[in-house]
């Protein structure tokens, strides 16, 4: 995300395909080592897990003084867009319920009027591109319930 932010279009581009690659091709059993783990420790438990919302608004082009460009939003979409697809299926193939949170932060995004998620952030910086408490309460709250 910061090689985006502070990067051209195109090293962003770069940045996410490298990303893309790792998800392919690392997360799947990383996931499913993780996934076995829970069934041990949790074997009757019923498991949901929650996707990756769409980070970006990209319905404008503007996204602020310090906000990214469209090119570089459209990327980091379509990088969490594959991040989704692989958890859904490591989810699926563990047994577990995986529930997409893209319907509930339609509209939401970074750089809309009203996100669910932060830009980056200073104070503190561990909340840069994670959700902000409209995110909790109406995003991922909402697609957890609807799961169960």
């Amino acid at each position: 995300m910061l090689g985006c932010q502070v990067g051209t279009d195109a090293a962003c581009a770069a940045k996410v395909n490298s990303a893309r690659t790792d998800i392919t091709s690392t997360l799947p059993a990383k996931l499913d080592a993780t996934y076995a783990a829970i069934k041990r420790k949790a074997p009757d438990a019923r498991v949901i897990v929650l996707g990756y919302p769409t980070l970006f608004d990209t319905s404008s082009a503007s996204c602020g003084i310090a906000g990214m460009s469209l090119p570089k939003r459209r990327s980091l979409n379509e990088g969490a867009q594959v991040l989704n697809e692989v958890i859904a299926a490591r989810a699926g193939a563990a047994g577990f319920t995986f529930s997409d949170v893209r319907d509930e932060f339609a509209g939401h995004g970074i750089c809309s009027p009203s996100p669910y998620l932060h830009g980056l952030t200073v104070t503190p910086p561990q909340n840069s591109f994670h959700p902000n408490l409209s995110g909790y309460t109406n995003g991922y709250l909402p697609a957890l319930v609807s799961a169960l």
